[in-house]
């Protein structure tokens, strides 16, 4: 699917979809689709790789959600296990 989106951008963003003014239909499906397949995890970094200009542009105008950080280490005084504070382990 990823390569269909890339054939569409490429070979026809300016006829039809600029000039038909579906441009707004066609980035609605896109974002869409990036979305559920980062969410259920159906779509890779990799595969995303040659739309990734156009995905940067929607994450900045937060039309998708930043990636998740990386899990960071416990800082000093933080518990160590798994279990949230207050809660017994």
């Amino acid at each position: 699917m990823m390569r269909c989106y890339a054939h569409i951008y490429h070979g026809h963003w300016l006829d039809p979809f600029w000039h038909a003014g579906a441009y707004k239909e066609l980035n609605t499906c896109f974002v869409h689709f990036i979305n559920v397949g980062k969410l259920f995890n159906l779509i890779t970094d990799k595969e995303i790789e040659p739309m990734q200009p156009l995905v940067d542009v929607w994450l900045s105008k937060g039309l998708l959600p930043a990636p998740p950080q990386a899990a960071q280490a416990p800082k000093d005084g933080a518990p160590s296990s798994g279990a949230p504070q207050g809660v017994a382990a």
